[in-house]
Order: C-alpha cells, then structure tokens, then sequence
C-alpha cells in the first residue's frame, strides 16, 4: 500500500490497515518516525506537553483482547531500545496474564498513531433524584474538550491494569469518591470508538451506577481537570445533545445510548446495542 511521505502520516495509515492492533508493519513505521524525530524534533512538537506524560497502554482488537507481538518483533524492539534508550519511552515490555508478551505504547504515541487502546466510563444516577444523571463539566485549561459536559468519571485504562481498576482509580481522582460509595454496578458492555480522523481509536467499557447519599454529600471535584459536578433530568440531557452536539464531550455522547437503553429497559443492560455515528458494537 503507497503511503504518505511525512513518517506521521505514513504511520497512521499503516496502523488504519492493521485495523489499529500493533503488528510486525506498524512497529517497523514506528521506529522509522523515531529515527526521523531524532534528526528533526519539531516532528513531535504538535503533541506538546503529552509527549512528556509517562502513562503506556495496552493495545487491544476489535473484541477488546490484547494484541501480542511476535518473538522478531520483541527481539527487533530490545535491539533498538539498547541502540536508543529514549524508544523506552515510547515503547515497554509486558507480559500477559496468559504468559504471551506484548508492548504497552505510550499514550502519546496511541493518539497519534490510532492504536487502538481501552478506556473506562461510568454514567451516575442522583441518588435521589430517580430522573436525573450525573455529569462534570470539564475543566477550563484541559487540553481537550474544555469547559465541554462529560461523564462524571472516565479515562484511560494503563498498563494491564483492570477496567474495574481504572475505574476505581477514576473516581478517586476525578470525584474523590471511592468505588465502594457506587451503589448497583452495572457494566453496560464495550464498543469501539473512532474520532473523525481515525487517530484516537479507544475499545471503551462502559458502566452504569448510582451514588449513595451519604457520599452525594461528599462528593466533590478533586483537582482544577474538573470545572464543576451537576446534575440533570436525563431527557434534558438528552435534547441538550441533540440540539448542541459541540457542548458535549465525546464519551458522554457516545455512551448515553447504552445508559438510555438500560435505564428504558428496552433490552438487556448486558447487552445493548450501541447507539450514535461514532460507536460501533463489538459486543
């Protein structure tokens, strides 16, 4: 397949053809954009201050199931790392809970690229309030999504970390909660996501709980990424998206559909279908 020149651009659709896994082809591009960013650094100027953030992750199939490297890829990527220890940062060994071994990728490198990577969201009923849903407003100075409605908790699923993991990680850090203060937690299934680029390419699982009221009454946003917690009906919600797509972050407007569908009880909350352009169901 001809690609584009520019090493970015060329890595990019080598990992859309490998349908966002990490593959023999898609490391070879990778190490090829390394060797051009060691001569020119301004490659790598556009991912700013996430190009320094430490975080790797596990990349993932269609189904969720992590993607393993072969022994030549394994044996090529210790090689270069001995010859360049600065591709430790983009690239870290791991072994799989089945014994297989696989590369965690730096977070930056997955967004840039479009390796296909988990996140975790969770959607909250009031405790009270039986028609209304939780929400955050993201923080100003966040580099993505600013001032933007979104989930009450989600994010980033690092290293081999579990999704429940993540998700009590999330919560801790984003509403200062605990996973023991949500009440009824449902997973409402996975679903991949694509931006309208097919770079960030993110396997997404999605829950669904309610808060106790004693800690409603604690709840509170636990650094300046989160602007304010608030609370709306959830058909208002619901219009809101409709009528302004662009004040909505895109994983609440992604993942709404499988909230609505349980809170319906139109089908199965194990099982919902995905709903929105950009979610396709994998299970």
């Amino acid at each position: 397949m001809a690609v584009d020149a520019h090493p970015i651009l060329a890595l990019r659709q080598t990992v859309r053809a490998d349908d966002g896994r990490m593959t023999d082809a898609a490391f070879r591009a990778t190490t090829h954009l390394f060797a051009e960013a060691q001569r020119d650094p301004k490659l790598l100027e556009a991912f700013g201050a996430e190009y320094e953030r430490v975080e790797a992750l596990l990349c993932v199939d269609r189904t969720g199931e992590p993607v393993a490297v072969n022994a030549t890829t394994l044996a090529d990527l210790r090689r270069a790392v001995q010859k360049a220890p600065e591709l430790g940062r983009w690239f870290r060994e791991a072994t799989l809970p089945d014994g297989r071994r696989a590369v965690l990728i730096s977070r930056w490198l997955c967004h840039a690229a479009g390796f296909r990577h988990r996140t975790v969201h969770l959607l909250l009923d009031h405790p009270t309030l039986l028609d209304h849903t939780v929400l955050q407003v993201r923080g100003l100075n966040r580099p993505e999504a600013p001032g933007l409605f979104d989930l009450p908790a989600a994010g980033h699923v690092a290293g081999l970390e579990t999704v429940e993991d993540a998700l009590r990680k999330e919560l801790r850090e984003e509403l200062n909660v605990s996973l023991n203060a949500v009440e009824d937690l449902t997973c409402l299934g996975s679903y991949t996501y694509a931006d309208l680029d097919g770079v960030n390419v993110e396997y997404r699982t999605v829950f669904r709980g309610r808060l106790s009221e004693v800690d409603w009454m604690r709840l509170g946003a636990s650094d300046e990424e989160l602007l304010a917690i608030v609370f709306l009906p959830v058909h208002k919600l619901a219009a809101l998206i409709t009528a302004h797509p662009e004040r909505v972050a895109s994983g609440l407007s992604g993942s709404l559909g499988r909230y609505l569908l349980a809170r319906n009880g139109e089908r199965s909350a194990s099982d919902p279908a995905p709903l929105g352009a950009d979610g396709l169901a994998d299970r």
